[in-house]
């Protein structure tokens, strides 16, 4: 017991509390693929920087949603994301192309699917899905 009290007092560093909140992106498990580092949607091609600003910017949302987003993903078309992460649940967040992401108005065709951590899951798009709302794999 002695001893403990004696590291502490030698490396007060150890006794200093977590920082609060979760990390706004967190990287992948190490047993899990990284994210790709471009992904098409329909037209559209994203940087893996793009993809990880629409997941920072969607776990800022989530206090004060915009426009409805962060929502929950509901995978009605049965996408495996295991690859990527290990959700569900999942959760969607358009991806755009515009400078500073997602701010509001037409959210698009596209969206970056995260899991409660953080990580990145996959990539869908509208466009060209064989229903109205329905939603195809982007391409990674």
């Amino acid at each position: 017991m002695q001893y403990g009290l004696a590291l502490f007092a030698l490396f007060p560093a150890l006794a200093v509390a977590a920082p609060a909140g979760p990390p706004l992106y967190v990287f992948p498990n190490p047993t899990r693929s990284p994210p790709p580092s471009t992904l098409k949607c329909g037209t559209n091609e994203y940087a893996d920087t793009d993809v990880q600003d629409a997941i920072s910017l969607a776990q800022i949302a989530q206090f004060n949603p915009i426009r409805g987003y962060p929502k929950k993903f509901k995978n009605y078309e049965g996408f495996n994301f295991s690859a990527y992460c290990s959700g569900p649940p999942y959760y969607e967040y358009p991806l755009v192309l515009t400078a500073g992401g997602y701010t509001g108005g037409n959210p698009g065709p596209d969206r970056v699917i995260y899991d409660s951590g953080g990580e990145f899951c996959g990539a869908v798009t509208h466009t060209r899905a064989p229903t109205p709302n329905g939603f195809i794999r982007c391409i990674y």
